[in-house]
């Protein structure tokens, strides 16, 4: 199997030494491979979903109820990058995502640099006056709140990282694990444009725009690495490999070990004994190749995978069915 490696894997391996989660990392290119054809990149913008558009007055407070949430937003709230807060008409575009099937369409699986997370939400908010992307001014946030008749304790505000145009992960928003104060189960009732609006769940107040997730760690154990070997050709430039969780709203990614020359979840181990349903997503040269198997984790589980040429239409099918 070939991978390419660029600049993709110095910047996972200066993110894992300042976390100081994993021990050195060993550098390897095989001589005389070349890289697979192809850019993920096209297939992953391809699947994601449009958000959900609205208007709103910034100079009154403004509640937006979306499909599963809640958005409280104060007055004011926002500046341009002059640091100006901005007066009028403003456009906020919300994606809420509730399953494995939305975390994987935007590739922002459940990981932070070193653990696997459990999602009860996770949502993307831009807000724009115009064509310019604005930011919450210091000291204001949104309050969401989200419904969830199974509410549990110990969740975290995490907020995401984007490393480059694939790698993706978590960040606590207190970088504390012990300290689960920012998320708390609530009850409300809410009256707004004449109608009353009765929930139950979790409630947060982000300070941050982007990417948004409501989760708890999972601390199962013990835990193993999962690889997956793939043909050549198939390599990090071109091909995409999700692990799903079929009883847990948890999505892990597989990464590129250069050593044992497959796709290993090196930077998130995972718990045995749960059923999984690795998928593969590839584009190379204007197609697309996906394959979808189920397992369940055992120690030192390696699986062999031969994506198989796939129309849109088809890969549609297998996220939809996740």
């Amino acid at each position: 199997m070939q991978f390419r490696w660029s600049g993709r894997l110095m910047i996972i391996i200066s993110l894992v030494v300042m976390a100081s989660c994993l021990d050195e990392v060993d550098l390897f290119m095989p001589l005389g491979v070349e890289p697979g054809e192809g850019d993920i990149t096209e297939l992953l913008e391809l699947l994601q979903t449009e958000p959900e558009i609205r208007y709103f007055n910034t100079e009154v407070e403004t509640i937006i109820i979306l499909e599963k949430s809640i958005l409280t937003i104060p007055p004011l709230a926002f500046v341009n990058a002059s640091n100006e807060v901005c007066t009028g008409e403003l456009e906020i575009r919300v994606r809420e995502l509730f399953d494995a099937e939305g975390i994987v369409r935007h590739n922002v699986p459940t990981i932070t640099d070193s653990h696997l997370l459990e999602s009860d939400g996770v949502f993307h908010i831009e807000v724009y006056k115009g064509d310019e992307k604005l930011s919450l001014k210091d000291g204001q946030g949104i309050n969401i709140k989200i419904e969830n008749d199974n509410s549990r304790d110990k969740m975290e505000l995490f907020y995401g990282k984007q490393i480059n145009d694939i790698d993706f992960y978590w960040e606590e928003a207190d970088a504390d694990p012990d300290d689960w104060s920012n998320v708390w189960q609530s009850e409300w009732v809410i009256q707004d444009s004449g109608q009353t609006v009765f929930g139950f769940g979790y409630e947060m107040i982000v300070d941050q725009l982007d990417w948004i997730n409501c989760d708890i760690f999972n601390e199962d154990q013990p835990t193993t690495t999962v690889c997956v070997d793939l043909p050549e050709g198939f390599d990090s430039r071109n091909t995409r490999l999700f692990m799903v969780f079929d009883d847990i709203n948890s999505v892990t990614v597989l990464d590129p070990d250069p050593d044992l020359q497959m796709f290993c979840t090196n930077y998130s181990p995972v718990p045995l004994e749960y059923q999984v349903t690795l998928l593969a997503l590839t584009e190379r040269d204007g197609q697309y190749f996906a394959i979808k198997k189920n397992e369940i984790i055992t120690s030192d589980l390696v699986v062999q995978l031969e994506p198989e040429l796939k129309t849109e239409e088809e890969i549609e099918d297998l996220l939809n069915s996740l």
